[in-house]
């Protein structure tokens, strides 16, 4: 070293023995220059190495170095899964998604850069975990809008989309209304009718810890339960003929003989379920509680509901009155209306009615010609089968059905509630009758039975009272009757 540039020098070696002989030697001619040298410095590394993991992928994005001679960057990962690595990524790209990579594995991804001479940096890494992206709930759909009481309904909903991360629903009574609804699981079990509001929820269905909820409106018909229970309980009477009146009673004078062609009658009054779920679409709880307070006006418009909704013939007409079915609760009038009072009664449909007073004596009396059909004594039998001062102290109505039934399997036909019937209020025409049906007009209509307020007497079987049609006076309430 140390020579001189562009000078030619000539060097010559020679060998020397153990002696100190030497050769001739042998001499070369070189001049020096300059000249280049080769390319031993490594490129810069990538800077701003991010990772951004989705599913069963990983994108990488970096910044590229500044050197001038950077040809290239190079990716290789661990654990070596997915696509078939290294990866390689020319200058001004910056950025790889490296696939096929198994979700919820830990991946280090190393990216290494390469100049043009074959130079190679040291690296820069990065870590990631592929995981399957988080897809909200955004409804859920299907779900059942109504339901039959006391038939267990299975509640199912189609969650939105298709791909949401969580799909598992949970149920929940938010609002039993009347219907005392229950749910157990995914099965919801009702017992009334009107509508309630379940609840559906999805854990973590809008983000993880964030549930996803969502409120339903069912409709409980409990119609088809009552159908069937008011269809069960109706007791078919035989024609007959009795004596009708008792000429002890003022008002049931004179005792006059009456035959009936055959029908049938309700061996309890209308309770509260019943004729809420007919009326209003919706009941309560006071299932065996008789309903009371009922206009003469509420009585028909109930029968003529009920036979609709049995797939009978109403019986019952009145003026502007053309779609019974639909006839809303609200709608029936609440004080008197001329065109109610003179309803009229095609009796030969085959659809639920009042009975007329003959028929409420007939069906009471049971055959008997007492004073009650338990005897003509006030004594312990008649408190054993009926409901009045002197068995409930002044008390409210009871339930249907305790006390011991007539000989024709009929409750309550003294006290407890006292029973509409079909006919104006009018003196008995004198003389044998078939099939009567009262005075052809009137201002009030009969009621029969007395109620839990009445005194024995006002209970007797040829006992006889009589309300305004649009009154909802305390303890009145009705049985049906069909042909």
């Amino acid at each position: 070293s140390g020579l001189t540039n562009d000078t030619a020098y000539t060097f010559t070696a020679k060998t020397v023995d153990t002696f100190g002989n030497q050769s001739e030697g042998v001499s070369v001619t070189v001049t020096p220059t300059a000249g280049i040298l080769p390319d031993t410095t490594a490129p810069g590394d990538v800077s701003n190495l991010q990772a951004a993991a989705g599913n069963a992928e990983v994108v990488l994005t970096w910044t590229d170095p500044a050197d001038s001679d950077f040809a290239k960057a190079v990716i290789t990962w661990t654990p070596a899964d997915g696509v078939t690595q290294p990866v390689e990524v020319v200058n001004g790209i910056q950025t790889a998604t490296i696939s096929g990579l198994t979700n919820d594995t830990l991946y280090t991804f190393t990216v290494k850069t390469v100049d043009t001479s074959g130079n190679i940096s040291v690296g820069a890494s990065v870590t990631a975990t592929p995981i399957v992206p988080f897809v909200a709930v955004t409804n859920i759909t299907g779900v059942p809008s109504a339901a039959t009481a006391r038939t267990p309904l299975t509640l199912t909903g189609t969650v939105d989309p298709v791909n949401a991360t969580n799909q598992t629903i949970t149920w929940s009574v938010t609002n039993a209304g009347t219907t005392e609804a229950t749910i157990s699981g995914n099965t919801l079990n009702t017992k009334y009718g009107g509508n309630i509001t379940v609840t559906a929820t999805i854990l973590d269905g809008l983000a993880p810890g964030t549930p996803y909820t969502e409120n339903f409106i069912i409709f409980v018909d409990a119609l088809p339960i009552v159908l069937a229970r008011i269809a069960g309980n109706m007791v078919p009477l035989s024609a007959g003929t009795f004596q009708m009146g008792d000429n002890s009673i003022y008002v049931a004078t004179p005792a006059h003989n009456v035959t009936l062609s055959a029908f049938k009658i309700n061996k309890y009054t209308v309770t509260v379920w019943e004729f809420n779920t007919v009326m209003r679409g919706n009941g309560n709880n006071n299932e065996n509680y008789p309903s009371n307070a009922v206009s003469w006006y509420e009585a028909i418009a109930f029968c003529n509901k009920l036979s609709i909704a049995a797939g009978l013939q109403p019986v019952y007409s009145v003026d502007g009155i053309s779609d019974w079915a639909g006839l809303a609760y609200s709608s029936i009038p609440m004080s008197s209306n001329a065109d109610w009072d003179k309803a009229t009664m095609t009796k030969s449909n085959n659809g639920y009615r009042l009975p007329t007073e003959a028929e409420w004596e007939y069906a009471c009396r049971a055959g008997t010609t007492t004073q009650w059909y338990t005897g003509d004594a006030a004594d312990a039998a008649l408190d054993a089968a009926a409901w009045h001062t002197g068995t409930t102290s002044w008390g409210p109505p009871r339930a249907v059905g305790q006390l011991v039934p007539n000989d024709w399997d009929l409750y309550d036909m003294h006290g407890n509630v006292s029973e509409w019937c079909w006919d104006y209020e009018g003196n008995y025409a004198a003389g044998p009758q078939t099939d009567p049906t009262g005075p052809l007009t009137g201002s009030y209509r009969m009621n029969r039975g007395g109620d839990s307020q009445s005194s024995q007497a006002n209970i007797r079987s040829a006992a006889r009272t009589y309300n305004l049609m649009s009154g909802h006076t305390a303890y009145i309430g009705f049985r049906v009757v069909r042909n």
